[in-house]
């Protein structure tokens, strides 16, 4: 059971500085509540689901005791998903097709001072705002045209 335990909490430290990188990185930028603990949630939620599987192996019934395993184990892969849920929570996501580096000079010279982050992968692209920021204009300058020359991504 130890070395599953092992197993697992290194499992949980590879898809927790994955996620932290995925999303930490966005929810970092944008300032949200709670974004500073996502660097570490991950170490975190591994070394406390450590203690809690040597504190089970006292346990004397071997089925509780695989039981409890299975349930901390549930627990403790959904904990890296912290960054996910601060991130979704705390910004407004705003679907782009893709934005040029002048889209994007244009759009901070308009709002200077605003956080925002774009985000594009090989499936899909968007731009995040923390809650807060957001506003149905700076959506429409995103999705439409910036006051200025018109040029490639406009």
């Amino acid at each position: 059971m130890f070395v599953l335990a092992v197993l697992f909490a290194y499992s949980i430290v590879v898809n927790g500085s994955t996620f932290a990188a995925m999303h930490g990185r966005q929810a970092l930028k944008l300032g949200l509540p709670g974004s500073a603990m996502i660097p570490h949630v991950a170490w975190v939620a591994a070394g406390v689901y450590l203690l809690v599987v040597l504190a089970m192996l006292r346990i004397k019934r071997p089925r509780t005791r695989w039981i409890s395993f299975i349930v901390v184990t549930v627990l403790g892969v959904f904990a890296p998903g912290y960054s996910q849920l601060v991130l979704e929570s705390g910004s407004v996501r705003i679907p782009v097709r893709s934005m040029s580096n002048e889209r994007r000079q244009a759009l901070e010279t308009k709002y200077p001072g605003l956080k925002w982050v774009y985000w594009s992968s090989s499936s899909d692209s968007c731009v995040r705002v923390g809650r807060g920021d957001y506003s149905p204009e700076f959506a429409a300058d995103v999705t439409g045209p910036v006051d200025g020359p018109p040029g490639p991504g406009n």
